[in-house]
């Protein structure tokens, strides 16, 4: 007796039918070129205050509008009112409305015929990374500063690092960017973002935005990593459900490639190293503000109410079709399973062309089979080069019984490239487990080793070019990281003895500050050597750094000597000694001898030995009973820094008679008035 068994042969795709919006969106996202006709529109409507307003002329200046570019080509413009350039460059347009009237709207309409190409520079070959700033252009360099919106902070560059670790081709890491914020940040049209477009930190806190922020955070990133990136405004297609009108203001990106120039990245429609030719460039810049246009006006007790700017554009003709030069095999792990097992799918796609192109690559979704992750996967391929990706999916256990399934796998493009097998799932047939699969996964998935560079340099100064023995000082070394790995735990340290622990991202740069102490007690040259070094990776790198140590000039009052009573009439004399107690000479010694506000001076320009002094006073110069006699010494070192040394005795004026005790009170008196004058 033989048993009957029934046999489903398909299990239809669940790709829905293409609508005649999706075909209209594939024509536009696949063509070689557009023709359009785009309508830039605001109205302006004049509100006056009160009965005696005037106005006599308003004008506008705006700076968004379709450009002349290497993929774009302005066929005809039509401008009202007429505008002329503002800049030399014709960056600005300046439109005019003379005498207008009060309660008739202004319009401000630019038409423009254009024609935009889908036929960007291709990249042929390895763009070394990173490379040095300044072999840049000089104008370009700028573009790899960060910016009030395009900002970072550690969690950015940490991110940027991690993504560019072990790469040393650019259009990789380029590429691990974009697709890390296209897979990464969601797209979300927010309150938060509405007005005012949010700053990259903001975006990568928050992983979401709309297409400005995006394209912040993935400028953010490159800037991180010192990969020239500038934002471009303007206007595109869009076939998603979330707008209405489906040609609009837009932003993306537009990436420096020594050797190749600017290529566009546009990270929200996921278009990487091309745009597609709806995108109207009409302004690029250093940051990602929102676009501003300036209103002005003569006049008296008016006030403007100007309207957003509307963008209308028609398709005039659509050129032949992109043909994407890719080429995709798909392969099963078994071409049989049983109800519930898990099967591995992989999809050779092989680049066909002589320079970088970047795909995404779709495993159709069938009824009854799961699959294990994201469906659809992103694939940079280098000029012939062909990649590997997987799918793992699984089959439901609740198929019915005495049925043979055969499951439709199908891999594609959005430019309809595909390849399409065949596996079938038998009850009581082979069941593969999701640990199998995955361990067979990860054997096929091994490759060849990222090749990781850990170099660095390190310029290290002193805040003090030269300091005297047992002075302390602070030691500044800039550490950058000029390999293609994060240095998560680099020791920088001072002697071995100071140390400093620090994270330096890919391409950055970080001012290490260490305390030198001065622990050496003999005058001279001193060398310090810093050290930078980590085990993973493994760095080892030293700097020398040589100090001028000096000895710091000492000088002593010695053996201040004068009488401890003086009559009135009667000359004293006051001796002391100055000694030079260190190796270094003082230089430039000002030595001041002051009594009751009467002071003498003497200059030296340098001490090399020691110097006695003898100066005669008069008694009547004193102040009546007890006088203290001060010797004041000021001096430099070899670093031009001012030293002080005093010493004080006290002298008594004694034996006055009433007429000197007139004089000396009088005499006191004006020495203090001197003293405040000068």
């Amino acid at each position: 007796m033989t048993k009957s068994i029934s046999v489903l042969l398909l299990i239809l795709l669940s790709i829905p039918l293409i609508s005649a919006e999706e075909d209209i969106s594939r024509k536009i996202y696949h063509s070689q070129y557009l023709v359009l006709d785009s309508t830039l529109t605001t109205k302006i409507k004049i509100q006056p205050q009160n009965g005696g307003a005037r106005l006599e002329a308003v004008g506008a200046e705006i700076n968004f509008f379709p450009r002349e570019t290497k993929l774009q080509k302005i066929l005809e413009r039509r401008y009202t009112p007429e505008a002329e350039p503002l800049t030399r460059d014709g960056d600005v347009l300046n439109f005019v409305w003379p005498r207008p009237e009060a309660g008739i709207p202004l319009e401000l309409e630019m038409k423009t015929k254009l024609r935009v190409n889908n036929n960007p520079t291709r990249i042929t070959k390895k763009v070394p990374f990173p490379f040095p700033t300044q072999s840049l252009p000089e104008k370009v360099q700028q573009y790899t500063q960060l910016s009030k919106i395009i900002n970072s902070n550690p969690a950015i560059i940490r991110l940027a690092s991690q993504l560019a670790e072990g790469e040393d081709d650019m259009v990789v890491v380029v590429d691990k960017a974009a697709a890390w914020v296209t897979q990464n940040i969601q797209y979300n049209l927010s309150t938060a973002t509405a007005d005012a477009t949010q700053p990259a930190t903001w975006v990568l806190e928050h992983k979401e935005g709309v297409c400005d922020e995006l394209t912040s955070l993935f400028s953010a990133i490159l800037r991180s990593l010192k990969i020239p990136v500038r934002f471009v405004a303007g206007i595109s297609y869009t076939n998603s459900d979330l707008f209405q009108n489906k040609w609009g203001p837009h932003g993306w990106a537009e990436v420096y490639f020594p050797e190749y120039g600017w290529i566009p990245y546009d990270v929200t429609y996921g278009e990487y190293g091309y745009v597609d030719p709806s995108h109207i460039f009409s302004k690029e810049s250093l940051d990602a503000e929102k676009i501003t246009s300036r209103f002005n006006w003569r006049g008296k007790d008016i006030d403007l109410d100007i309207g957003e700017f509307t963008a209308q554009v028609n398709i005039v003709e659509y050129g032949p079709e992109v043909e994407e030069q890719l080429d995709i095999d798909v392969e099963l792990e078994k071409g049989a399973v049983g109800f519930g097992s898990y099967n591995l799918i992989k999809a050779t796609a092989r680049n066909l062309r002589d320079y970088y192109q970047s795909f995404d690559l779709h495993l159709a979704k069938t009824t009854k089979l799961e699959i294990v992750g994201d469906a659809k996967q992103h694939v940079l391929l280098k000029p012939g080069e062909e990649k590997n990706l997987f799918w793992i999916v699984k089959l439901q256990d609740d198929l019915e019984k005495n049925f043979i399934y055969t499951f439709p796998i199908s891999v594609y493009t959005t430019g309809n490239i595909s390849d399409k097998k065949m596996f079938k799932a038998i009850e009581g047939g082979l069941v593969l487990s999701e640990e199998k699969v995955k361990k067979k996964l990860e054997t096929l998935k091994q490759g060849p080793a990222q090749e990781k560079t850990s170099e660095l340099s390190m310029q290290c100064k002193s805040r003090d070019a030269s300091l005297y023995v047992g002075e302390e000082t602070m030691i500044i070394c800039i550490v950058t990281n000029q390999g293609n790995t994060l240095l998560q735990s680099l020791n920088v340290c001072l002697e071995q003895q100071q140390c400093k622990r620090e994270e330096i991202g890919i391409t950055q740069s970080k001012s290490v500050q260490l305390v030198y102490q001065g622990k050496t007690q003999t005058p001279g040259k001193q060398e310090l050597v810093i050290t930078a070094t980590s085990e993973n990776p493994k760095i080892e790198e030293e700097a020398t750094l040589e100090l001028s140590v000096l000895d710091k000039p000492v000088v002593l009052i010695e053996n201040l000597m004068l009488p401890e009573h003086v009559n009135y009439d009667e000359n004293y004399v006051i001796t002391f000694g100055l000694k030079k107690a260190s190796t270094a000479n003082p230089k430039k010694l000002v030595v001041k001898i002051e009594a009751n506000h009467v002071e003498k001076e003497f200059t030296i320009d340098e001490l090399i030995a020691d110097q006695p002094f003898q100066i005669e006073y008069v008694g009547n110069d004193l102040a009546s009973g007890e006088n203290t006699v001060q010797v004041k010494v000021i001096y430099e070192g070899e670093k031009k820094d001012s030293f002080v040394v005093t010493a004080e005795k006290v002298i008594v004026l004694e034996n006055l008679n009433f007429w000197q005790k007139v004089q000396v009170f009088f005499g006191t008196l004006g020495n203090a008035v001197m003293d405040v004058l000068t």
